[in-house]
């Protein structure tokens, strides 16, 4: 990157939040805790403090910001960042502060590969800029500048005022300021710049903060596999695109983050009680394992997919809904409820999924939640404790798989 440097002091400055606002609904799922790193000893603390966060400070040339996304030197990776966006009269009031001359927070990058940068913090501003710059829409909902309401980029260029820049000019003489964070930092030191990011206004949820760090093969096996009709069923997220786009399973990535504890699930006893950690941990391990073994990706497509068929057949689209009574289910699927439920099913043989054992399953489930105190606890309460994940799947595992 062609970037003019910065001349500032060397501390990272708290990025001031623009990004979309999400609604104050909650995802839509029950047993969803806040995810912790749980207690460090002080020479784990020590290690953690002395891990390299190599940044740089740069100034993006706005006038040569399409030609940079275009040429892949800054990737806005739409896919796998977060799902909501500014509408067109946020985007427009980012073109008309930047005429004016009001100051941009800085956008943060991370870099993936020399000289190739993921956006971490600041994707809405570039987007809008691009998407300005490139005449994907026209200037809307302005406060100062009425007068350009209706323009797009390319009739900013026509216009002239003698003497002063036009307000093309006042638009690509600007510059964007960035802090990159270098290809030497550790991926594990990028999700906690990018989780601090986040602390103040629109706050990432964990999965949105993944997304954005873990970004490789199975990162897009989640996208892939949380397409699926059978899954979006079982988690109750609406398939037609308006009412997914309103879901807010989906609008907080916790569908792609329900798909990441299917699989690091599936080898539940590395658990060890920070489920933050467990995720990350598989969601790195697993990208690199894709590079080294070529059919690991496509067995886990196929395991995901046969498992969200089994149980949709054997327990219908209610399956992840625990119940509440005989006749009842949560208004909500449950996320540690699903864990056990998953792990066991995966594990069935062919010749257990019949109709007759749906009914067994559905009997011995419903008798867990009604009648085992323990095994609501592990679903309701402190689910996140390893003793909790533990517990509710080895129960499942217990009355179904050992019991047949």
């Amino acid at each position: 990157m062609n970037f003019s440097a910065m001349d500032h002091d060397d501390e990272v400055p708290a990025s001031e939040k623009d990004e979309e606002s999400i609604s104050d609904d909650p995802p839509e799922i029950e047993g969803i805790e806040p995810e912790t790193t749980g207690n460090s000893t002080w020479e784990n603390k020590a290690r953690q403090l002395m891990r390299q966060i190599v940044t740089q400070k740069v100034d993006l040339p706005i006038s040569k910001l399409a030609a940079m996304i275009d040429d892949g030197e800054i990737d806005l990776a739409p896919t796998f960042q977060r799902r909501l966006r500014w509408t067109r009269s946020q985007q427009s009031r980012l073109i008309e502060s930047v005429i004016m001359n009001v100051p941009i927070p800085p956008v943060f990058l991370g870099e993936y590969e020399p000289g190739k940068y993921l956006v971490l913090d600041g994707r809405q501003r570039l987007t809008a800029l691009y998407e300005y710059l490139t005449g994907n829409f026209k200037l809307s909902g302005l406060e100062v500048w009425t007068e350009l309401v209706g323009k797009k980029f390319s009739n900013l260029q026509k216009m002239h005022v003698q003497g002063l820049s036009s307000p093309a000019q006042a638009i690509t003489r600007r510059f964007v300021p960035a802090v990159l964070i270098l290809h030497e930092s550790v991926p594990e030191v990028k999700y906690e710049v990018f989780d601090r990011l986040n602390t103040g206004g629109v706050i990432a949820e964990p999965m949105e903060v993944r997304n954005a760090i873990y970004y490789g093969p199975f990162n897009k096996l989640l996208h892939e596999a949380s397409e699926l009709e059978e899954f979006r069923r079982l988690w109750g997220i609406p398939l037609d695109t308006k009412g997914r786009e309103r879901n807010g399973i989906y609008k907080r990535m916790a569908d792609l983050e329900m798909v990441l504890r299917f699989f690091a699930f599936q080898d539940y006893k590395k658990f060890d009680g920070s489920l933050k950690v467990f995720l990350n941990n598989f969601m790195s391990k697993r990208n690199e394992e894709y590079t080294t073994n070529k059919t690991l990706l496509d067995k886990d497509h196929e395991l995901f997919l046969e498992t969200m068929k089994r149980v949709l057949f054997l327990l219908g689209d209610k399956a992840l809904h625990r119940p509440i009574s005989k006749d009842s289910v949560s208004k909500f699927p449950s996320a540690p409820y699903a864990d056990a439920i998953l792990y066991t099913v995966s594990k069935l043989s062919n010749e257990q999924i019949t109709e007759k054992n749906g009914l067994k399953i559905r009997e011995t489930l419903c008798n867990l939640c009604l009648n085992d105190k323990a095994f609501v606890k592990s679903i309701t309460v402190g689910t996140n404790a390893r003793t909790a994940a533990d517990y509710r799947i080895e129960t499942v595992v217990n009355a179904i798989l050992v019991k047949q």
